[in-house]
């Protein structure tokens, strides 16, 4: 916990570092959006055993801090749900996933400003922090629902914090 509590103060520092220096230009917004995950399997016992792609959705804010006119670094938040849901109905095994992201951008403007459309670059690391992992199952009308560390899967998900 103290690991992830270093980091996430460390992004926030460089996020905040650029905004002493005088005359920059700083942006703050909220972006949301659809995030479609999917998920491949090795399984060995079952080769038909496959996953179908799961929509969810993504929220969060950024800071957008200028460095002269065609530059500028981005940190921004997120909660980002992810999952996975069975293509066979029995049994029916979904799996949830959501997490923190913490993204650190670095934004580049390709053209001048003055045009009305202009592309842009952005590139940079991302730190995700897993908030939960569930795996919900039903089969023949009987649901259950674990933990992915739950004893009951036999470590049958084991994902990174």
């Amino acid at each position: 916990m103290r690991r992830v509590m270093t980091l996430l103060a460390m992004a926030c520092l460089a996020g905040l570092a650029p905004t002493v220096a005088s005359g920059q230009e700083i942006t703050l917004g909220i972006k949301g959006g659809l995030n479609v995950s999917n998920l491949s399997v090795d399984a060995p016992e079952d080769p038909d055993f496959a996953f179908d792609s799961q929509t969810d959705f993504l929220v969060g804010g950024f800071a957008q801090i200028g460095i002269g006119s065609k530059f500028a670094i981005q940190p921004e938040v997120f909660y980002s749900q992810n999952g996975a849901k069975s293509q066979s109905d029995d049994p029916s095994i979904k799996l949830n996933l959501n997490y923190i992201r913490v993204p650190l951008l670095l934004m580049a403007r390709l053209s001048s400003r003055e045009s009305p459309m202009y592309p842009i670059l952005y590139v940079g690391p991302q730190v995700a922090f897993e908030t939960r992992c569930q795996v919900a199952g039903e089969q023949r009308e009987v649901s259950v629902s674990f933990d992915c560390d739950s004893p009951q899967l036999d470590d049958a998900f084991q994902t990174k914090k």
